[in-house]
This record gives C-alpha cells, sequence and structure tokens, in this order.
C-alpha cells in the first residue's frame, strides 16, 4: 500500500485498509510505502496529530514500512536538477516535467527495484517476502531506511546510459551517503543495524558485490547478536535507461530521530490542545494518549537498540523475542 501520513485519507484510510487485510488475509505479509510529512512548511495544519496516529496503526498492523520523506524527496529531486543544468551530458529530467511528478517517480522507481524479482530471472532472486522474514527480527520494528543509486535521471538511448553508468563501488558508497536517504537528517551509519538489504540490477559480478560489502560493514555498525545480517538480491535486468542500479534497505536504530521529531511536533499542539477538539470528540483525550505512547515505545525500544545492540531486552509483550 501506498499512502502519506501528513493528510487525513493517507492517515486514516490506509491503516485502515491495513487492518482490513490483516483481518481477511492474515497469513498474507503487508507492505506500506509511507511518505512522511515535512518537518517543515507542511501545509496542512493537523499534520503532527494525523501522522502520529497512523504511524501508531502501521506499527500494529503493517509488516514491513518504507518511510519516504517528502524533504528528502524534494531534496534529492532539486539536486538532479541543478546538476542536470550544469552538465548537459547528464541525462535531462522529462521535458515539462512537474516536480510532484518527478518526486513521485522516484518512489516508484525505488519500489519497482524492490519487486524487479517478481518480474525478472537473477543470480540471487529476493521474494518480496524475504524481505519481511530477513528485515525483521522484532515485529515491532519493521521501519526500513532506504537510498538508492544512481540518483540522476533515467538517459533515454542506452550509448547515454552506457556513459554515465556508476561504478560499482560508487554506488555503494553513494547508498550509505545521508544525501541518497530516503528520509531527510537521518544517517544510518550513525546508528545500529539490525539488517541490511542490498538489491541489486545489472550485470554486476556476486564478486563485487561481496568485496563492498566486505567494505562497508564496518560503517553500518551491525548489533553483535547479527553481524551477518546482510540479505543480497541480483536481478540481471537494470532498470530502464540505466546500466545498473543499487536499491539499500536498512533496519536502523537511526530511524528513532524521525520518531522523536514528529512526537515533539505533536506534542506541541497536544499540550496547548490546539485542533484538538477534531479528534478528542470521536477517540477523547485518552485515546489520543494511547495512540501517543504506542509512538513514543516504538522510539524506545530502538533506541535501546542503539544502547545495548547485543541485548535487547523484551520488556514489552509487544515485541516479543
Amino acid at each position: 500500500m501506498v499512502h502519506s501520513l501528513g493528510g487525513g485519507t493517507g492517515s486514516g484510510l490506509g491503516p485502515y485498509i491495513l487492518s482490513m487485510l490483516e483481518d481477511e488475509f492474515p497469513s498474507c505479509y503487508r507492505f506500506a510505502a509511507s511518505v512522511f510529512p515535512q518537518a517543515e512548511g507542511d501545509d496542512v495544519v493537523t499534520s503532527p496529530y494525523n501522522s502520529i496516529f497512523s504511524l501508531s496503526k502501521l506499527t500494529e498492523h503493517a509488516d514491513c514500512v518504507l518511510p519516504f520523506d517528502n524533504t528528502a524527496l524534494t531534496s534529492i529531486i532539486q539536486r538532479q536538477i541543478e546538476l542536470a543544468k550544469k552538465d548537459s551530458s547528464l541525462p535531462q529530467p522529462p521535458a515539462n516535467a512537474k516536480r510532484f511528478a518527478l518526486e513521485n517517480g522516484l518512489v516508484a522507481s525505488f519500489l519497482s527495484n524492490l519487486t524487479s524479482s517478481m518480474r525478472f530471472d537473477g543470480l540471487l532472486n529476493v521474494d518480496i517476502n524475504e524481505i519481511t522474514t530477513n528485515m525483521v527480527p522484532f515485529p515491532r520494528l519493521h521501519y526500513l531506511m532506504s537510498s538508492m543509486a544512481p540518483l540522476h535521471f533515467p538517459a533515454k538511448s542506452t550509448a547515454a546510459s552506457r556513459k554515465d553508468s556508476n561504478k560499482v563501488d560508487g554506488m555503494f558508497s553513494a547508498c550509505l551517503a545521508p544525501s541518497n536517504q530516503m528520509i531527510a537528517s537521518v544517517d544510518p551509519r550513525k546508528g545500529s543495524s539490525l539488517a541490511v538489504s542490498f538489491l541489486v540490477r545489472g550485470n554486476i559480478p556476486i564478486s563485487d558485490v561481496n568485496a563492498n560489502l566486505n567494505r562497508l560493514r564496518q560503517s553500518l555498525n551491525m548489533v553483535q547478536w547479527n553481524p551477518d545480517g546482510f540479505k543480497i538480491g541480483l536481478c540481471e535486468n537494470a532498470p530502464l535507461g540505466r546500466v545498473n542500479s543499487l536499491s539499500m534497505l536498512v533496519n536502523s536504530s537511526a530511524i528513532h530521530q524521525c520518531f522523536d521529531g514528529m512526537l515533539g511536533r505533536f506534542n506541541q499542539l497536544w499540550r496547548a490542545k490546539a485542533h484538538a477538539w477534531h479528534y478528542t470528540d470521536n477517540m477523547g483525550t485518552d485515546g489520543v494518549q494511547e495512540l501517543h505512547d504506542i509512538v513514543a515505545e516504538l522510539s524506545e525500544d530502538y533506541k535501546q537498540i542503539e544502547a545495548m545492540p547485543f541485548d535487547f531486552p523484551s520488556r514489552r509483550e509487544a515485541v516479543p523475542l
């Protein structure tokens, strides 16, 4: 499911659909690609409420959540447009393309890479269900940070795509760079990684993948009880307009920084009870507080991973070992 957290429809209807799917198809994994609102300049005044309420339901009803930050998407597209203007040899954005469409295309490209093994052959195909199996060691901690390289616009010809193809080492390094993260201001290298997945598309030898995995292993700060928590997928077919592509998923404790920011914006409104009547009339004050506490506990669980990566305490039944 693809939805946003800031608006009323995406934040309310989206998790409701997930809960219905859970009831009707309990054995199927439920994935959500969730667009998080901007930290500043959000045009929905009740976005802090909507985001926390939606996040609490995603924690309960989704098996895997892929967060995309509006701030990060805007920054990536702006940077690629500026680079294309400075260097005419780089692939250019589509004529008359709107910024909103380019940002949506970035999310669509990542999801296409994630599901490529369902459509094409590969040496190490990764079934989408394996993402949850390998990347989520604790049920509630199912928020996966994502990045992708290269990020420049797809080339219109095969010759152009070969000219601008990234070297393998460069792609792996770029996926760890803060500028390539799909969540702004969160660096996976500054947290503890529970699990990491590299999804490669194109003709890239497995030896090159393994060499880069060993090169970056220390930067990813794997938890001590899962030092080899890596999943590799190899798909022979490159994305349209590219020679190769790399997508990275990280279940990192650093994601708590994003949750803390959302909780802070929620608390600013809630302390003043600003716009609260839209929700308390139906949920009551206790209902609002309960949903807030679910997200606060989620953030604390990730912080515990960061503080004690080798000994995760099972202090809540919601996150059993």
